[in-house]
């Protein structure tokens, strides 16, 4: 008879919006720092921290950012959310970058699992638009049956995923209609600085994408 297979852990995710609902946003630093992922942050903002469990019968008991516990609650099934105050970050000075630490306690039929990640960041006044909106973070949890780990051993176990940055379907199609026609460049500048008005800086990558196709294909529009 076939052994039965052992349950797949479960994993989590992680995302952070502020409270007009914009995303953090991360970025690609490649082999520049410590980890290949910074995630951007502002120290003057409130971010809505959201975990969800995915797999498995599992739920998040207690979690803390930075040093800091959240004050956890329902948001729907598999999902708590807590708001966190990112004022205890310091800004940091151009080319540098630090790690703060998120640590979930995660209880499943086989009991509780404590799992710490590090999290390389960007803190500036502001926090930065320049990067990728941010989806999620996906943890995947370490093997329960091993030896606790460190942190910095969990580190591998950790991937940024980016929103969607695709345009809202009134601007995209406004705007490649006008490319299509190849309406006068004075009209399709007035035309794109209204597109990157209302689409905001979650598709400002997307309108940079149809301006560039445009002006590669001679005049031709490709929709954003």
């Amino acid at each position: 008879a076939r052994e039965p297979t052992a349950p797949m852990p479960p994993t989590l995710s992680v995302s952070l919006h502020t409270a007009q609902g914009v995303p953090a946003s991360f970025k690609h630093d490649g082999d520049r720092f410590v980890r290949p992922h910074t995630l951007k942050l502002a120290s003057n903002e409130t971010y809505t921290v959201v975990i969800a469990v995915h797999g498995g019968e599992a739920r998040v008991e207690r979690a803390e950012l930075a040093g800091r516990a959240l004050d956890l609650r329902a948001a729907g099934p598999g999902k708590v959310a807590a708001e966190w105050a990112a004022d205890d970050l310091q800004p940091m000075a151009k080319g540098v970058r630090g790690d703060i630490l998120l640590t979930v306690a995660v209880r499943t039929p086989e009991g509780r699992q404590l799992a710490s990640f590090p999290l390389q960041v960007k803190v500036s006044t502001t926090g930065s638009s320049a990067g990728l909106p941010l989806r999620c973070v996906r943890l995947a949890l370490p093997d329960a049956a091993l030896p606790a780990r460190a942190p910095e051993k969990n580190a591998q176990l950790v991937t940024y995923v980016a929103a969607g940055r695709q345009l809202p379907a009134s601007v995209a199609v406004d705007l490649c209609t006008a490319l299509s026609r190849q309406t006068p460049a004075i009209a399709l500048h007035g035309l794109a600085a209204r597109a990157w008005q209302a689409a905001g800086p979650l598709h400002h990558q997307s309108i940079t994408g149809a301006w560039g196709r445009w002006w590669g294909s001679g005049g031709r529009c490709a929709p954003p």
